[in-house]
């Protein structure tokens, strides 16, 4: 095909593509026959570097497409007719597919030249990129927030720190993608244990509490690789920060985590953890003190009862035994009224001290009121619940005491003398009171 020069093309046929705000190639078999301003502006380059030079290639594909590093094009290719006579007439329009008989290489008539628009699309490029990187961080703080609202509901229904440490470490680990560990005050004054951890931290068992920088500060402490200011309980070159956690005044624990990328989030999750389990603490005080004799430690009448009946219907299942001691302090009436209330106290706290330390983790012990004590044998029968009753006796008997006393028991068994657990401390009572009129120190079994 013969090229027609631009200066014979018309000023009624060049004045459109010139005018465009868009960069604007006219290319005829591969050749750029035209090129507009915009396009010498959009392509850095000259306007005599592009006219009569051949189409950069990856110009010739529809679509979008990065021509230099973030800058951003979207390629629109229509096509211009020729005659012989050269340019007469304009003919733009979108490309066919159906006409791929008579199309080129790209969907172009082969009776056509192309005209290549390419609209710089970079600022709306990095509006959408912003818009999709904003959108990515709202859709993440919205599940932030409603995982650790979950999170909260269900450490409310907690009875425990072992049912919570289980709920924060599935969340921990849903939420944070570095690790991290809670430590809570431990049963050993001073002393911090490790209750959960998630994203595979590995933490020690055990710390004290002036091994760590934030509870010694009570403000969050960043242990830097770099440092010599370094949690005793963070191994040596680890980056991690401690967060410490308070509730009405007191320390509920202590969150360790890898890094510092998370730090907002750690903060939020560690105030909600902290609140929670400061309700959990309250709940487990609460129930200890509706459930257990202040003076003695062990269980009262009430939970004695509760505890008593569930192991009532598991021996009927089991169909096992079971055997009750009911204890009395031989004159302890006398006791106060001879030595005082505090002498008292220290006797009825000594034989719950021995109660607690001597039968197993599956046996009940409890105060049942005043100096009468009740413990529960499960899988004992008769003969086991009147050995262990007598050896019971006999140690008492030989406490060391500051004043030494002695007790007297009856002993009943189920289902040896009942089925039912109301009648089982009336016939264990009732072979007490057979002891106390026998001479006192001593067991009697129930009739």
């Amino acid at each position: 095909m013969t090229t027609t020069p631009l200066t014979n093309l018309g000023e009624k046929f060049t004045d459109l593509p010139i005018k465009l705000p868009d960069a604007t190639l006219i290319v005829d078999d591969g050749i750029v026959l035209f090129a507009n301003p915009a396009a010498s502006t959009l392509l850095e380059k000259q306007l005599d570097l592009i006219v009569g030079k051949s189409l950069d290639p990856e110009l010739d594909v529809p679509g979008e497409v990065e021509i230099r590093q973030g800058t951003f094009v979207d390629i629109l290719i229509s096509s211009i007719q020729i005659t012989g006579r050269g340019w007469t007439s304009m003919d733009i329009r979108m490309i066919d597919p159906s006409q791929s008989e008579s199309l080129d290489g790209w969907g172009v008539p082969k009776k056509y030249a192309k005209m290549v628009i390419i609209r710089d699309i970079t600022s709306r490029k990095r509006i959408e990129k912003e818009l999709e990187k904003r959108v990515k961080e709202l859709e993440r703080l919205h599940f932030e927030t409603s995982s650790m609202s979950e999170m909260v509901a269900l450490l409310q229904s907690c009875v425990d720190l072992r049912e919570a440490s289980l709920v924060i470490s599935d969340y921990g680990n849903s939420l944070f993608s570095l690790g991290g560990t809670l430590y809570v005050p431990s049963s050993t004054p001073n002393m911090l244990e490790s209750i959960s951890s998630w994203q595979g931290d590995s933490p020690i068992a055990t710390f004290s509490l002036s091994d760590c920088w934030s509870l010694r500060s009570g403000k969050e402490h960043i242990n830097r690789k770099e440092s010599r200011l370094v949690c005793e309980h963070i191994t040596p070159g680890e980056e991690k920060l401690c967060l410490p956690m308070y509730a009405q005044g007191e320390i509920v624990g202590v969150i360790s985590q890898t890094g510092l990328e998370e730090a907002r989030l750690l903060r939020a999750f560690a105030e909600r953890v902290a609140l929670s389990l400061a309700n959990i603490n309250l709940k487990i005080k609460l129930q200890a003190l509706s459930s257990t004799d202040p003076l003695t430690g062990l269980y009262n009448r009430r939970r004695f009862q509760e505890l008593a009946e569930r192991e009532i219907q598991r021996a009927n299942r089991t169909k096992s035994h079971m055997s009750l001691l009911f204890m009395d302090i031989d004159h302890f009436k006398s006791y106060n009224d001879t030595f005082g209330h505090e002498t008292g106290d220290s006797i009825l706290k000594s034989v719950g001290d021995y109660l607690k330390k001597t039968f197993r983790n599956t046996d009940i012990s409890a105060r049942w009121g005043g100096e009468e004590f009740v413990v529960l044998l499960t899988d004992a029968e008769l003969g086991e619940g009147l050995k262990r009753a007598d050896r019971l006796r006999e140690e008492i008997e030989k406490m060391p005491a500051q004043r030494p006393f002695t007790i007297s028991v009856g002993v009943s068994n189920f289902p040896l003398h009942t089925d039912n657990l109301t009648t089982l401390v009336v016939k264990a009572d009732d072979a007490m009171y057979k002891s106390k009129a026998g001479g006192r120190n001593r067991v009697t079994a129930a009739e």
